[in-house]
C-alpha cells in the first residue's frame, strides 16, 4: 500500500483575493467573498491575510483584523470562535509587514468579510490583501 503525503502547496485565486486599504483612526470592512454552498467543511479553507510594513503605525496599540461571518451579503457578524489577527505597531519605525494564515473555523457561513480597526494610528497608506488559498 503507497504512503499518502500531504502537501502543502497552496493555489492563488484571483477571483478569491480581495484588497482593502486599512483604516486612518478608525475601522472599515472589506467586501464579501463567496466561499460557496457546496458540498465541502469551510474548515478545509485557507486563508491568507498580507499585511505591509505601515510607517505611520507607531503606537504601541495593534491593528485588529477580524473575520466576519454572514448567511447573506448583509448583516456580517465575527466568527465564534473569534478569529482575530493583530498587527502591533513599533513605536520608532511603525509596524512590520505581516502575513497571516489560518484555516476557516467550523460553522463559517457563506459570507466572509474582513474589519480592520485602527483606533489610534493612521493606517490608511497601507492596504492589505486577503487571499483564499485552494
Amino acid at each position: 500500500m503507497a504512503t499518502q503525503v500531504p502537501t502543502s502547496r497552496l493555489l492563488r485565486d484571483n477571483a478569491l483575493t480581495i484588497t482593502q486599504a486599512l483604516p486612518n483612526n478608525t475601522n472599515n470592512t472589506t467586501s464579501y467573498i463567496d466561499i460557496g454552498s457546496g458540498p465541502f467543511n469551510p474548515e478545509e479553507i485557507t486563508v491568507e491575510i498580507s499585511v505591509p510594513a505601515i510607517p505611520g503605525h507607531t503606537t504601541a496599540n495593534n491593528l485588529q483584523i477580524q473575520l466576519w461571518t454572514s448567511a447573506t451579503t448583509s448583516g456580517a457578524a465575527v466568527t465564534s470562535p473569534l478569529i482575530e489577527c493583530d498587527v502591533l505597531g513599533v513605536t520608532s519605525s511603525g509596524s512590520v509587514a505581516t502575513t497571516f494564515r489560518f484555516k476557516l473555523p467550523p460553522g463559517t457561513k457563506r459570507y466572509i468579510a474582513f474589519h480592520s480597526i485602527a483606533t489610534t494610528d493612521d493606517c490608511s497608506a497601507a492596504t492589505m490583501t486577503i487571499t483564499l488559498l485552494v
